[in-house]
Parts: C-alpha cells; structure tokens; sequence
C-alpha cells in the first residue's frame, strides 16, 4: 500500500524588487550539493521561476487527488503541496530547488517536506532561508518532527487539504459528511434506544462516563471523528446517549448497557442482530456486546460474513469484539474460522482474514491453521502474517508446508525463505550458489534468491548473533557471485548485505576493485564500502569520478562528493 508526502511553508522577501528579481531567476537543482534523501528527486529541466510557477498552478487538480499550489502575495510566497509516494519521490528536490533559488534574493522563511497519509510522522526535511546567509536543509530529529506535526502550520495545511478535494469530489463529500456526522437514525432502532436509556436510569452520570470513555473506536462529533473520551462529559453524557443524533451514538448506549449489565443488554443485542432495518451502526455496537459476552461464534461469523461491499463498521466492531473474548475454548473456533477465511480469495482493502491471523498469532492460537492458511488462496497480506506467526511459532513440519510457496510470486516468498533457513540452511546456501554461477537468468530462481537475501538482511536488522551472514562466510561468498550483475534487484541486494557483514580486509578489497571497474551502479557500492568501514571513501569515489565518462554514473558518483 502507498503512501502520501508533501511540502508547505512559506517565505518573504525584503521588498517588491527582490520578488521579481526571483521571479526571473533560473531554477536548477544542481546549483545545491547537500541534497539528500527523496529531496535528491528531481526531473524538471532548468526553467525560470515564473515559467515553474505557471506549470505547477496547471498541474493543480483536487478532483484527481493532486495538490500543488504556489501563492504569491505581495511579498509573501506560500507552497501547498500533496501528492503519491512516487510523485513525491520525483518532485521533492524541483519544489525545493524553486523555494531555495530565493536565497540570492535574501528571502526568509521555512518548509517542511514530509509524510502525510500512510507516513505521518515518518520524516521531515527543513529547508531554511536565512536572509543573506545560505540556505540550509537538513532532516528532522523526532522531537522537531513532532512539533511541526503538533503545530497549527501542518494542521491548517492538512485541513485545507481536505476541504479542497471534498469541494472536488462530490461523492467523497458525502461520504465524509457522514463520517463527520454519522450516520441518521432509522424507526428500526428507536424501540431499541427507548428500553436501552431506560435500562440505563438505573445508573447514575459517572457510572455512565466511565462505561462511555472506554468505548473503544472514535466517534463522530460533527467536525470529524474523535475519541469517546473526548467527547464525553459527566455533565452531558446522559443527554448524549439519550438523544443520540446519530446511529453510532445508539451503538455506544447499547455497548454502555453492556458494560453495566449484560444481562440487560442480551435480548436487545439479539433483537438488533435478528432484525434486517437495523443500522449498521447500530448492529456495530451489538457486535461489541458479543466480545463483552464472550460469544465467539457469533463475532466470528460476522467477520466470515463480512464482505468488501459491507458497512465497515461491522467490520472494526468485530475486530473490536475478537480482542474481548476469552482464551478457553477458543483455538477450536478460530481454526474454524481461518479454514473458512481461506476460501475468500477476494482482495480488498479491508481484509477479516487479516484481522482474524493478526489475533490468533498474537495469542499464539491454531499455529497449524495458521500454516494451512498461509499456503491457501487467501489474499497475500494475511496470508504474509500467517506465515511470519508459523515462522516465529510454529514447529519444523508447519514451517515445512511454507517451502511449498518458495516460487510464488507476490506471495508468501519472504517468510517462506525465513523458515528455509532455520529448517535447512545447507540446502537454501547450495540453491544461492547455483543461482549465482549461471549464466543464464531465471526471473523466478532469481526471485526466490532475492526473498533469501531479504530474510538474511532481516536476521541482521534484529541484530540477531548467529545471523548467516556473520557466522558463516560461506554466504559472503555466495552473494560475491552477484555484485557485478546488471540486474539491480539481486546485485544492489547482495551488496546491502555485504556491507552490514563482518569487516574484512578481502572484502573490502573486492569491493574497492568494483567500483574501480565501473561495472555496477556506484550508490549501492559505495554503501558497501561504508559499511565495512573502508576510510578513504571519497577519495576512493574521486578517482572513479576522474576516470568515468559515462554521464550517468559521474552524476551518481557526484553525490558522494
């Protein structure tokens, strides 16, 4: 799944003159060394300032989820910029470059290139304008991302983000009104509601609160969704759930009930879940008081039941519901439960096989099923987190059936490689070997080859002390055999781990003499060479600089410099 990134900020010149004069100011990426990270991203061929501007207010679509605007008032220039992980990655360093140009007119200010959907929180660049000192950039330690992410800059940048392609997408507008508001109430569940508060008048206002704010899923409250312990309070949440504007707030004054009395709340949890005209969302609430009740058929068979065209509520009401339910007794029912949710070969973007996988493996519940799981038709998300819970858990036979997924492409293949290693490391090390002596390509031996080294890379990243690649120098030796390959996916893979292995003088010396040769892209090589602890890197780098002459590579090698 993707993710969004963007930019917003703004600067001020020193007067109308300094303005135009940038303006007319070409724009080229090149101009600045200290790039880095997805800032180095840049296509657009040098152009002034005002023809850039006009190509990215023409770019400008919310209809199709493109956001990138520049406004210019008087002396104040503002940047409002989303897009995809892609579009991002290959724009970042021209919008940079646009806003960093203004240096040499003196202009002050900051902005902030980071993640927004999907990567929230994830990185921050700072680009400054110092007046007549350089510009910088650099990249945020987590203590300065959180405050740009906390600030009314980011926030007022986000919300207008929203606004403007809501405005755009009359469809999404609805939808997010709904999201907002919740959804309206329905005859249904009026006679439900009514026996629920009156129930409920046997509690006094704090023992309300208390069952209120522990509601665990956010809540509409007419600007957007939040917690329930936000928007609860002593004074009002007998009139909240009494009047309840809304179908989720009928939920949460069932799942009260519940919380204070499940005796009470049982016949009118079957009258919701028996009735066809009853919301959604008020079914969602019902759903709760069946993980409060313990019943883990019925949770279960919602989320056997849930299809992609369904109300998602439902759905992260079951999930909520499968975190109550007790351990006895249980491992047989969700056995049941995966062997159904393996015959739902349908992808979506919300799956209850994963959710259903992500519990048992939590538990450390039905390993076995886990594994039947992992090899079915299932979508390749939660069969993935199948497959990692029966490598983590599972015994040598379950870990077995996984190698019958070694070829599957866009599969189980990472976590089938990981179980290969543990089961039979000599075996997954010949495979390597062969592979890595042919002349001739295989895509999919290639493949397989390449789901090893990720599982090698991850034994390191754990830091694990018997990782393959630090105790047996065999595996150096097999991933040597692909360092000058052509073919990127397996050359700059073999590389990777050669540089986070053990130093040796040898390899490092095999590595110097590849880079000297030119025959591979320098950035993965000169990575390798860092991370055996090479010192005369950049000396190492200017030499092949000097020697090159393809264009390409004294660019990547330009980097280092």
């Amino acid at each position: 799944m993707g993710w969004n990134a963007g930019a917003f900020g703004s600067m001020r010149f020193p007067d109308g003159a300094a303005r135009e004069a940038w303006l007319e100011t070409t724009v080229s990426h090149t101009a600045w060394s200290d790039w880095f990270n997805e800032l180095e991203g840049a296509w657009a061929a040098d152009e002034r300032v005002e023809e850039r501007l006009a190509r990215i207010a023409k770019g400008h679509d919310p209809a199709s989820y493109c956001l990138q605007q520049v406004t210019v008032d008087g002396l104040e220039v503002s940047l409002r910029w989303d897009v995809g992980e892609d579009g991002f990655r290959d724009s970042a360093g021209d919008f940079a470059a646009l806003f960093r140009c203004a240096e040499s007119v003196g202009a002050t200010g900051r902005f902030w290139f980071l993640g927004t959907a999907g990567a929230e929180g994830d990185f921050t660049y700072e680009l400054a304008l110092n007046g007549t000192k350089p510009s910088t950039v650099k990249e945020l330690d987590r203590k300065a991302r959180a405050a740009v992410y906390a600030g009314d800059g980011y926030r007022s940048f986000m919300e207008r983000n929203f606004a403007e392609i809501e405005e755009a997408n009359p469809v999404l507008k609805r939808q997010m009104t709904r999201i907002r508001e919740g959804a309206p109430t329905n005859e249904a569940g009026a006679s439900v509601h009514d026996e629920v508060m009156l129930q409920l008048k046997r509690f006094d206002d704090a023992q309300l609160l208390k069952a209120a704010t522990s509601f665990p899923s956010y809540l509409p409250d007419g600007k957007g969704q939040v917690p329930a312990s936000k928007l609860f309070t002593k004074a009002k949440v007998r009139a909240q759930l009494g009047q309840a504007s809304n179908e989720e707030l009928r939920g949460v004054a069932l799942w009260v009930l519940g919380k204070l009395d499940l005796t009470a709340a049982r016949p009118l949890v079957s009258r919701v879940m028996s009735d066809p005209k009853s919301a959604d969302q008020l079914r969602a609430g019902a759903v709760r008081v069946l993980g409060l009740m313990n019943d883990a058929d019925a949770v279960l068979q919602v989320l056997i039941g849930w299809t992609e065209d369904a109300e998602p509520a439902l759905l992260f009401a079951a999930v909520d519901a499968l975190r109550s339910l007790k351990l006895p007794g249980l491992e047989s029912k969700v056995e049941q439960a995966l062997q159904a949710l393996s015959k739902k070969t349908r992808p979506g973007m919300l799956d209850p096989g994963f959710s259903v996988v992500t519990f048992a493996a939590q538990k450390h519940l039905a390993i076995g099923a886990l594994a039947r799981f992992a090899v079915s038709k299932a979508p390749a998300q939660a069969r993935i987190a199948a497959a990692e819970a029966v490598v983590a858990h599972g015994d040598e036979e379950q870990r077995r059936l996984l190698l019958t997924k070694l070829k599957e492409e866009y599969g189980i293949g990472v976590p089938a490689a990981k179980a290969w290693l543990l089961i039979d490391p000599e075996a997954a090390l010949k495979f390597v070997k062969t592979v890595g002596t042919r002349k001739k390509r295989s895509s999919v031996d290639d493949r397989i080859v390449g789901d090893v080294m990720e599982a090698l890379e991850q034994q390191l990243r754990s830091k694990n002390r018997q990782a393959l690649m630090l105790i047996d120098s065999r595996w150096v030796d097999a991933c040597l055999a692909f360092i000058e390959l052509k073919d990127f996916f397996l050359a700059h893979r073999a590389l990777g781990l050669l540089g986070k292995t053990k130093r040796s003088p040898a390899l490092q010396k095999r590595l110097v003499a590849l880079l000297a040769s030119g025959k591979q892209s320098p950035l993965a090589v000169v990575e390798a060479l860092k991370g055996q602890g090479v010192k005369n890197v950049r000396a190492l780098v200017k030499q092949r600089h000097a020697a090159s002459k393809d264009k390409r590579e004294k660019e990547l090698l330009a980097l280092f410099l």
